[in-house]
């Protein structure tokens, strides 16, 4: 049997697996979800509605709220950087695995196109033969 050099790109062999995990990592809930917007938002609610006592009224008076606001908003913005790193990672993750799949696919589909063009080349030899 006399092989060609397009016989070493259609040798049947196992496809390559995928270098990175294709599994979706678990759902992010949203960020108006985490522990620091929920204390930023009950903060606010205290802060905009009535004063109930002499204390709560006291305490505006005397800044102790604007600086539960301040801390509270501090933690809010704690809570966005650290969901906004979690997108962050999984896009990086994510991309990892579209570059693998590309990679394995652009490789397969390579081999795909040299098996037609040297069918091709086969059938016109034989079109050529039988004219």
């Amino acid at each position: 049997m006399v092989r060609d050099a397009h016989d070493a790109l259609t040798e049947e062999t196992a496809p390559r697996m995928l270098r990175q995990p294709a599994d979706a990592p678990p759902a992010l809930g949203p960020a108006s979800a985490t522990e620091g917007v929920a204390t930023l938002r009950r903060v606010l609610a205290d802060r905009n509605a009535p004063p109930a006592s002499f204390r709560a009224w006291a305490g505006r008076v005397s800044g102790r709220s604007d600086r539960r606001l301040v801390v509270a908003l501090a933690g809010a913005t704690e809570a966005l950087a650290t969901h906004c790193d979690q997108l962050v990672a999984r896009l990086a993750a994510q991309e990892a695995v579209t570059a693998d799949v590309a990679s394995s696919f652009g490789q397969e589909i390579a081999q795909l196109r040299a098996e037609v063009v040297r069918l091709q080349r086969s059938v016109d030899a034989v079109r050529r033969a039988e004219s």
